[in-house]
């Protein structure tokens, strides 16, 4: 028997014992059979496996993979047990005690001097790896591993983790454990303050009957009282562990153990230049710490207003710490009344706070400035010239003598431009196809790892085009685009369906990859995907060369009416049929722009094309069809879910030239109505006649659950009602109808962010079934989902970034959830929606804010998150401050009922605009400000509200 089969033999049959002897007579040289046989076993071991029916389990028993792991610890090199868990297992096994001794006895015999690295390394790795720290120090002791403070910190804070069949330790037992501890007290304790641990979470120790009998507060409560460790130490290390870039939870620990001790004025003046020090941190917890330390002492004789200056500068430009910025304001006002010769230096440092966005604190500072400020100062006065356009209207009224007489800015009024639409047909945005093989290879390599409609097409293009450029050799070259043949049976997506194609392709036909991807829970516009992918494919089998007449002729997405009739004329030149899913996207993507040359070219076409196209790109045409077939009249639910599969199917040809009528004519017309498509089939599908006019509520919602101590723990929320017809049957081709219906599951919502300018170039001129479809998907409730869900709304509020793209109802109800949305880079995206909305003069600002208001009176979401996100609106010129006041007041007037909270900083926001810009307020406005008066929160800013001058009533 070789040594690998003997190995095998003592780990298959738990013998541990026999281990050591086995490694001992091992002779000096390659131990890579050996290696190489444990990592076999672990793969073999660790295996799922169904033990008996309905019961699965690993292969391998807990005495067998002990044993391997001890072998792994005797026989792998340092490289493998670094980058493998054998070591976080080994020593995280809560059965430890049995295989300790077989531990020692192996790491003595290794003798490794980097053993306490990896234990380090594992540990910083892996959060959940816990060793005990006893046995730390017994192997320390043995000289097996050295000490190392980072290495010891964590698992010593795990002391108070008694394992449950030890609880019955009283807390003196537990106490004595640790304060008895010479080495523990001289070498460990302290580094709590050092290093970052779970010391928060496990602060409290919980006898069985989960009554509190020990914490680490407690334990440093008593040693300092015992004057077992200094008092004055203690306190030095709390504030030092503040200055740290801990987790929040841990410096919240580090505070309360600092006020526990209860320190007194004296000492705290003794520690004056750290608690100031404080003021330059990051994290806002102890900058709120130092604050509320400073309002103790900055009166005292002995504080040095050096050390507060210093921080303060930093602090007073933070709009995270407002509350402390408020404070710190009211310590200054009190300090030059005490020390008038601070009044220069403390008025140079209120400065810093005319960065922050905020009115409340520009008044209170502009007030100070006011009171102690030298108007003769020429450092003051350059230093309020610099923020001179970020002050608000009252700060800039009470320094009117500290700043410089500036030309009034001319009105400016925000107004939406109907019809506004940049060029689109340029030969600036022409895309330039492939046009060889070795920009073709590139292109492949583009598309799988940056996916987007412009590469996509390209390649689509260039595939068709440059068949006669293939090499014959080319396979080997796509090689490493291409999947392994049975990794090809989990394809599923978009991702799925790239991948599909170029091995089609790459196969010559012999493969079928396209049609087999697993588009189940994707949007239903991936079906039209996986149908363009297959119609190429068909076309190269064919050997056409013939371009797919979707495919744009110019950036992102667009195609010039004259290129797609000369595509339909070479098609009919070369009498091969048009696909009508290929024409009616086409149609969708045509600009309506340069149309001249198009139209008269379009007189070539004959029959149905050509009725289609001049009805299409001409003003006058009105079609004649006929009346509808009895195949498709109106169906029941049932049906409707039994046909919604046979949806994806082609239609027959007469109902092929409806459905291309219904996309030209709504492509054409996005507002319109067509009454000559009533004789189709398709009449009552939404977005045919007539566009489709959402309309939505809020509804409150709430569900209750028992917590573990059986409380009744009850849930309410507020969630956005869709009015939206049942589902009904329409088939693919009707582009604009696939996303407007009641949807029975969570999984038809769904929309991959990295799928969504793909979606969306499909139907550009008027895709809000897709602004619908993402509102159901990520912003029904305004914590709804998981990452996926706030990266979804993210990706299709970006595409509301292009000026080409109109706000409409279902868009805009998707751009007010997206300044209400939980996530702080969701709310910036739409914020930067806004801002590029009002430059483009395509936002209906009285519609947003009009939904704002209905959402904040519906409880959807704290109003606090849409002031952050308006207030990186405001400012930037005054065109879009006029838009900004147009917002707040659509949004004011519509609020009811008790007033919101944080409604004041709204107000302020709204009353900082019309006094900056001498704006005029509304009858409306003021009323509502009137009765907002009756409350103490809100009267200062209704007040003056009131005293604005109104717009003059209409006659």
């Amino acid at each position: 028997m070789n040594y690998a089969d003997q190995l095998q033999e003592i780990i298959v049959q738990e013998k541990p014992d026999q281990l050591l002897p086995f490694l001992q007579s091992l002779p000096a040289g390659n131990l890579e059979e050996l290696r190489k046989k444990i990592k076999t076993l672990k793969k073999q071991l660790e295996k799922y496996i169904e033990i008996r029916i309905g019961n699965w389990g690993r292969k391998g028993t807990a005495g067998q993979t002990n044993v391997l792991q001890l072998a792994a610890l005797g026989l792998l090199s340092k490289q493998d047990l670094f980058s493998s868990d054998y070591i976080v297992r080994l020593f995280n096994n809560h059965s430890q005690s049995d295989i300790w001794p077989y531990i020692l006895e192996i790491l003595k015999y290794r003798q490794e001097d980097w053993f306490t690295d990896c234990l380090k390394h594992h540990q910083q790795k892996n959060e959940w790896l816990i060793i005990d720290y006893q046995k730390l120090r017994e192997l320390q002791m043995l000289g097996i591993i050295r000490h190392d403070k980072e290495l010891f910190t964590k698992p010593m804070t795990y002391l108070l983790q008694i394992p449950w069949k030890d609880q019955q330790e009283t807390q003196r037992d537990v106490y004595s454990l640790i304060c008895q501890d010479d080495f523990l007290l001289k070498n460990d304790l302290l580094s709590i303050f050092e290093y970052e641990t779970n010391l928060y979470w496990i602060n409290h120790y919980y006898s069985k009957d989960r009554k509190q009998t020990l914490n680490w507060t407690g334990i440093f409560l008593r040693l300092v009282e015992e004057k077992k460790i200094n008092r004055q130490l203690i306190l030095q290390k709390c504030l030092h562990g503040l200055k740290r870039d801990f987790n929040k939870n841990l410096l919240g620990w580090y505070k309360d153990l600092f006020n526990e001790l209860k320190p007194t004025i004296g000492e705290r003046i003794t520690l004056q230049q750290g608690i100031c020090e404080l003021l330059h941190c990051t994290s806002t917890q102890p900058v709120n710490f130092a604050i509320e330390q400073i309002k103790h002492i900055y009166t005292h004789p002995d504080f040095d207003f050096t050390s507060l200056s210093t921080g303060a500068e930093s602090l007073l430009s933070r709009s995270d710490v407002r509350t402390a910025t408020r404070t710190l304001l009211a310590i200054f006002e009190k300090s030059v009344k005490i020390h008038p010769s601070l009044a220069k230096q403390i008025s140079l440092l209120v400065c810093n706070v005319f960065i922050i966005d905020d009115a409340i604190i520009h008044e209170k500072a502009a007030k100070l400035i006011n009171q102690v400020g030298d108007r003769k100062d020429e450092a003051l006065l350059e230093q309020l010239t610099l923020f001179i356009d970020q002050l608000s209207a009252t700060a800039r009224d009470l320094l009117q003598e500290f700043l410089p007489v500036t030309e009034e800015e001319p009105s400016c009024i925000y107004e939406k431009q109907e019809g506004s639409i940049p060029q689109r047909i340029t030969n600036q945005n022409k895309l330039q196809p492939i046009n060889s093989w070795n920009d073709l290879l590139f292109q492949i390599g583009k598309v799988t790892s940056h996916l987007n409609t412009e590469n996509l097409e390209l390649l689509l293009d260039g595939l068709i085009r440059l068949q006669s450029a293939v090499p014959a050799n080319f396979h080997e070259q796509v090689k490493p685009y291409l999947r392994k043949p049975e990794q090809m049976q989990w394809l599923y997506g978009m991702e799925g369906l790239i991948n599909a194609l170029i091995s089609d392709w790459a196969n010559q036909g012999k493969t079928h990859y396209v049609s087999q991807v697993n588009l189940n829970n994707t949007d239903r516009f991936l079906y039209i995907y996986q149908q363009r992918f297959e119609q190429l494919i068909n076309k190269i089998h064919d050997k056409s060369t013939l371009p797919l007449l979707a495919t744009p002729s110019h950036t992102p997405y667009w195609i010039a009416p004259e290129v797609l009739v000369d595509r339909m004329l070479a098609y009919q030149k070369h009498n091969t049929p048009i696909d009508y899913l290929d024409l009616a996207i086409a149609i969708a993507r045509t600009s309506q722009e340069e149309k001249e040359l198009a139209l008269e070219k379009a007189d070539q076409l004959t029959g149905f094309y050509k009725d289609l196209m001049l009805f299409f790109l001409g003003e006058t045409v009105t079609p004649t069809l006929s009346s509808k077939s009895s195949f498709l009249k109106p169906i029941s639910d049932v049906m409707t879910k039994l046909m919604d599969k046979h949806s994806l199917r082609r239609p027959r040809k007469e109902d092929e030239q409806h459905i291309l009528w219904a996309v030209a004519a709504r492509t054409k017309n996005p507002s319109g109505k067509f009454d000559f498509l009533e004789s189709t089939s398709w009449a009552a599908v939404p977005n045919v006649i007539s566009p489709f006019a959402l309309e939505w509520e809020m509804q409150h919602k709430n569900y209750s659950y028992k917590n573990w101590d059986k409380t009744i723990i009850t849930i309410r929320y507020s969630v956005i009602h869709l009015q939206l017809p049942d589902k009904i049957y329409s088939p693919i081709g009707l582009l604009y109808s696939q996303h407007i219906s009641k949807k029975e599951d969570l999984a038809y919502y769904y929309i991959n962010e990295k799928d969504a300018e793909l979606l969306f170039s499909l139907i550009p001129h008027y895709p809000e079934a897709l602004y619908i479809q993402a509102i159901q998907a990520g912003t029904i409730r305004s914590e709804l989902g998981e990452e996926t869900e706030r990266r979804i709304v993210s990706a299709v509020l970006r595409t509301l970034l292009s000026p080409d793209r109109p706000f409409q109802i279902a868009s805009t109800l998707l751009l007010a959830t997206g300044l209400l949305h939980a996530q702080n880079t969701t709310r910036g995206v739409a914020s930067e929606v806004v801002v590029q909305a009002i430059s483009d003069a395509r936002l209906d600002t009285y519609l947003l804010g009009e939904m704002l208001g209905k959402l904040i009176t519906g409880n959807y979401a704290p109003v606090q998150r849409l002031i952050g996100a308006l207030t990186l609106v405001k400012g930037i010129s005054a065109l879009h401050d006029s838009a900004l006041e147009q917002i707040l007041e659509s949004l004011i007037i519509q609020l009811e009922g008790a007033p919101p909270k944080n409604l004041k900083k709204l107000l302020e926001l709204y009353l900082d605009i019309c006094k900056k810009h001498r704006r005029r307020t509304t009858t409306a406005i003021k009323e509502k400000a009137s009765v907002w008066q009756q409350n103490a929160t809100l009267k200062p800013v209704a007040a003056k509200i009131t005293q604005l001058i109104s717009e003059p009533t209409a006659a």
